[in-house]
């Protein structure tokens, strides 16, 4: 089963962050359980998951984030959106489950690293792509095309090869209509494919056109080759110049 951390519980982890950061994130000196003195802290939710590993082989940590997005988004498929979008559930895999990956991933040195990337410290649509699992989790979904003939990760191998992609590309108003990330990610690829070079600057005006035309347009009624078609002829421009 999926798990979680009571809000109640949360709450005191929170308040008592210093020592959460010096004995359980910076160091193994005491695990989540030992640290709060409750053995029941991690508790079952009634949804459905197998248990799974995350890849830690990679010297680079990054490198192994398409690998993770896979495992934890195949695993966790059985969350829906406002579930996934629930501060209790990830820290429960931040702080415990998961804790060896989110030191050799985020190595958090400070008080203020471990609460962006532990916990959800900034918006609520944001913190979705800063806290290390939830972010997986949220790159998945957004990304995973059950309807593509060939690679159905595709997408999300394209998001995962550079940070700038996620921040850029997933984390912008309409991050959370699959609809539009898509065909905003396939423009991409198929420019690349096409031989245009998809750099950090094609990619931040791109993510501003689109948020633009959401300041003009009502962008969540447009269709899927509405989007894209919109998403190419704009990187043509940008590649004309």
């Amino acid at each position: 089963m999926i798990k979680f951390i009571s809000e109640e519980e949360l709450l005191e982890i929170k308040n008592n962050r210093s020592v959460l950061y010096s004995n359980v994130v910076a160091s193994k000196k005491q695990t989540l359980a030992e640290a709060s003195h409750n053995d029941r802290i991690i508790r079952d939710t009634s949804i459905p998951a197998d248990e799974f590993q995350l890849d830690m082989s990679a010297e680079k940590p990054e490198l192994t984030d398409f690998e993770n997005v896979k495992r934890v988004y195949k695993n966790m498929q059985a969350l829906s959106e406002s579930q996934a979008s629930d501060e209790r559930i990830w820290a429960a895999y931040t702080l415990s489950v998961f804790a060896d990956y989110m030191r050799y991933r985020w190595h958090p040195d400070s008080e203020t690293a471990m609460m962006n990337r532990y916990f959800f410290s900034y918006s609520p649509k944001r913190s979705l792509f800063r806290n290390g699992i939830a972010r997986l989790w949220w790159i998945g979904h957004l990304t995973y095309d059950v309807n593509r003939t060939g690679d159905k990760y595709e997408l999300t191998e394209f998001v995962c090869r550079k940070q700038d992609n996620i921040n850029l590309l997933l984390d912008i108003n309409f991050g959370n209509n699959p609809v539009i990330i898509k065909a905003v990610l396939q423009a991409l690829v198929d420019a690349e494919k096409n031989g245009t070079e998809i750099d950090r600057e094609k990619t931040r005006k791109l993510s501003e056109y689109i948020n633009i035309l959401g300041g003009i347009y009502l962008v969540d009624a447009f269709s899927y080759n509405t989007i894209y078609d919109k998403c190419t002829e704009k990187l043509k421009c940008m590649s004309s110049k």
